[in-house]
């Protein structure tokens, strides 16, 4: 891998065929070192300064995905709107966008639910969990500021190309680990998908960036937006 160059955000990946046959058959794909390492510290910084001065915590079964549960502390893409443009900016960041359009081979738009368009989560109590969903935006990038460690659960559960909730915890279901500083990008439309229970109390710390397609733009709100943030 290389650095696009010292004023982009994000690093090169040299491998693309790769990267676009894999999303297209698992609907997933992660990136490595997404960011370089000075645009990752001002994010780090940036988002633990907004979760310890902004962050709600949520506890409680979500009535639009079968009452799975949502034990989280969150911080909405509205406070980021208002009191970050660090993080706004780098949201509609162009060469980020292009990057994963290229991947993805659709066009992104920004959410229309700013609520949910960029937020930070972070599990940090034993059993603490992001239950069973699909997203009403299509596509998500999320990068892990925090991670548990390959033994303190929080890991990714989905399953490619389905959207019973049945499905997780089965054969049909892939797990995805992150380690601190990668990322993922995700049609979270189309796949089922949850964050496992913590095993211990460890944080696990993302940010998250959801983007809309050509069919969801118009949607205003997302259905799981006021309970898991407001």
């Amino acid at each position: 891998m290389k650095t696009i160059a010292k004023k982009t955000p994000i690093i090169a990946y040299e491998d693309m065929h790769r990267l676009k046959e894999e999303f297209q058959k698992n609907k997933y794909v992660k990136l490595p070192g997404f960011f370089t390492k000075d645009k990752f510290q001002t994010l780090f910084n940036e988002a633990i300064h907004l979760l310890d001065t902004y962050s709600k915590r949520k506890d409680f079964l979500m009535e639009d995905t079968e009452f799975t549960p949502r034990k989280i502390s969150t911080v909405s893409g509205n406070v980021i709107f208002n009191e970050s443009s660090m993080i706004t900016e780098l949201y509609q960041e162009e060469e980020l966008i292009a990057f994963l359009e290229e991947i993805s081979g659709d066009k992104l738009f920004p959410t229309p639910d700013i609520a949910d368009r960029h937020a930070i989560h972070r599990l940090h109590k034993k059993n603490d969990i992001h239950g069973g969903h699909v997203d009403t935006y299509p596509f998500v990038l999320i990068t892990c500021l925090e991670s548990p460690g390959k033994d303190g659960g929080g890991e990714l559960e989905y399953v490619p190309n389905s959207l019973d909730i049945k499905d997780l915890g089965t054969d049909k279901a892939v797990r995805g680990y992150l380690d601190q500083g990668e990322s993922y990008f995700m049609r979270a439309s189309d796949s089922v998908h949850r964050v496992l229970p913590l095993k211990k109390e460890v944080n696990r710390t993302v940010v998250v960036f959801t983007y809309a397609d050509e069919v969801s733009k118009d949607i205003i709100e997302s259905y799981s937006s006021n309970l898991l943030y407001d």
